[in-house]
């Protein structure tokens, strides 16, 4: 079985140089807005990757990750995301990172209409009223009109071990242009893996961030 680490790793280093443009007909798609990684979250990254290539790390048991759903639309789009197409996103998830040992435990779904919240340009808003659980969890926030118009989704690199009130806490979370989810109206896009791309990111806390998930795999 591959290393859960490498695989990590390749999915959070697959673009080190920013931001990812894909071209679609007469459109350019920006795949992904995260920026590029600090200098500490590499150096943790290649650690981790140095302790792989020195010990022989297996898998003692599966992950789960807590996760939360939130779909926050504008009145125009208001219903246009279904509870129907989310279970089919989850499933995308989890048959994309099941091989792995993770598996991705929909705990909540809630839905807002808010016009200023569904662009994705007041995150210092939207995500600490939102949020939920703890900093190893996963909280994911469909939008339904994105900005800018291009950009399919982002998602921050871990910093640490953080708590309600920290602004990297507060602000932790992917955005996901809604119409990248299975059946979504983003032709080429809408198979749900957008969502896979960018939980790549977010989800390398697990070894990072959590000790007791690391020692999972360390032990």
């Amino acid at each position: 079985m591959v290393l859960l680490i490498t695989i990590l790793l390749a999915l959070v280093i697959s673009h080190p140089h920013g931001v990812f443009s894909v071209a679609v007909s007469n459109n350019t798609y920006i795949r992904c807005g995260d920026p590029v990684p600090t200098s500490d979250f590499l150096a943790t990254a290649e650690a981790l990757y140095n302790l792989n290539e020195r010990r022989d790390l297996v898998e003692r048991q599966s992950i789960s990750v807590d996760t939360y759903f939130h779909v926050v639309t504008s009145a125009a789009r208001n219903g246009s995301v279904t509870v129907t197409q989310l279970n089919s996103q989850l499933a995308v998830l989890n048959r994309s990172y099941n091989p792995y040992g993770i598996t991705f435990n929909l705990i909540d779904t809630d839905f807002t209409v808010d016009n200023n919240w569904a662009t994705g340009q007041y995150d210092s808003e939207m995500k600490p009223a939102l949020r939920k659980g703890t900093y190893e969890d996963l909280n994911v926030y469909f939008l339904t009109d994105l900005q800018p118009a291009a950009l399919l989704g982002m998602c921050p690199f871990p910093a640490g071990q953080l708590g309600p009130g920290d602004s990297v806490f507060d602000l932790d979370g992917c955005k996901i242009r809604s119409t990248t989810v299975p059946g979504g109206s983003l032709i080429n896009y809408n198979q749900g893996m957008t969502l896979t791309h960018e939980v790549g990111h977010c989800e390398y806390k697990i070894l990072v961030v959590s000790p007791r998930r690391s020692q999972i795999l360390l032990d």
